[in-house]
């Protein structure tokens, strides 16, 4: 039975409801801005980490750009025969692009102007490069004038004159008949006016390189200059124009190919092969010192090509039909 809350004689007690603890209305909106202000901290600094990582690539993309194209332009003047200032200006323009400091005093000039037979030094440039990426290699590539005259060609008839005369060249004649080899080498050059500013030291220098090749099989930067493969082939077609406009024959004259062929063909097969032996320093002694009497007077003779020495026809004709003469009557051809 429920107790009746009417009757008086039932006390009840009712236990106070809970106290509720209201935050004021500043208390609310100071925590709301609080968290809203942390959140636009996060956002804004999220913004700025984004646009400095976009910048960093734009620039990251300029900078390859400007590479390119430096090397673009560094590639293109080295492999077009552009003249010596653009190329270097193209350096200079690579190295800014790099940004690699040259130093405020230190630039970049082409090198005074040469001409056929004045080699000019190697070129370094002011920030510890040198232009020439060879200076330190050695060629291993013959110049085009002596490639007949190597490994089987040089025990030819025409390798063994050929290297003669180059040996004669650089160490003078040991048989003592001849001037020194600077006034021979020069007396070669006054037959063109192609060749006629051209010092015989180059021309020395240009037989040093040839030797030196043949001897270890590369050229040393030494000599760069003197034994660039086109060299001889450059030299020499200006010489046979120059020949051509003067009312000359240049096919008159014959390179030592063109004498073993003459030769060959003026004395016959039985002949030429005494010959033959004689330039190898066989068979009859005779025979033997009047070839090496034939090879000083070639020596003599000689004038230069460009392209290594030459003779004219009535030189080789005298020369090698007086052997013969001399020779036959001693019963030794």
């Amino acid at each position: 039975m429920s107790p009746n809350p009417d009757d008086p004689t039932i006390q009840v007690t009712t236990s106070p409801s809970p106290q509720h603890v209201v935050c004021p209305r500043w208390c609310m909106v100071s925590k709301l801005t609080s968290a809203q202000r942390r959140r636009e901290r996060g956002r804004r600094s999220q913004a700025a980490f984004r646009k400095r990582q976009a910048q960093a690539a734009k620039d990251l993309e300029d900078e390859n750009r400007r590479l390119k194209e430096a090397i673009q332009k560094l590639v293109s003047a080295a492999g077009g025969g552009a003249p010596h200032s653009e190329l270097l200006a193209s350096v200079n323009h690579l190295a800014e692009a790099a940004g690699i400091d040259k130093g405020p005093a230190q630039t970049l000039t082409p090198p005074a102007t040469t001409t056929l037979g004045q080699a000019a030094p190697p070129q370094r440039l002011t920030f510890d490069m040198w232009l020439d990426p060879l200076h330190y290699a050695r060629i291993s590539l013959p110049p085009r004038d002596i490639v007949p005259y190597l490994g089987h060609g040089a025990d030819t008839f025409a390798g063994r004159l050929f290297w003669s005369v180059l040996d004669h060249v650089q160490s003078g004649c040991h048989r003592g008949q001849h001037d020194q080899p600077a006034v021979l080498i020069q007396r070669s050059l006054t037959h063109s006016k192609a060749v006629q500013r051209v010092k015989p030291s180059f021309i020395q220098a240009m037989v040093e390189a040839r030797l030196e090749y043949r001897n270890t099989g590369s050229i040393s930067p030494r000599y760069m200059a003197a034994a660039e493969q086109d060299l001889s082939s450059v030299v020499s077609r200006r010489v046979k124009e120059d020949y051509r406009e003067t009312g000359r024959d240049p096919s008159r004259w014959l390179t030592c190919l063109g004498v073993e062929n003459r030769v060959r063909r003026m004395l016959g097969v039985e002949v030429f092969a005494l010959l033959d032996r004689a330039v190898r320093g066989e068979g009859d002694t005779f025979l033997r010192n009047s070839m090496n009497n034939i090879k000083c007077r070639l020596y003599d003779s000689s004038v230069c090509f460009g392209d290594g020495p030459r003779w004219h026809v009535n030189v080789v004709d005298a020369l090698f039909l007086g052997w013969m003469v001399n020779s036959w009557p001693s019963g030794n051809v």
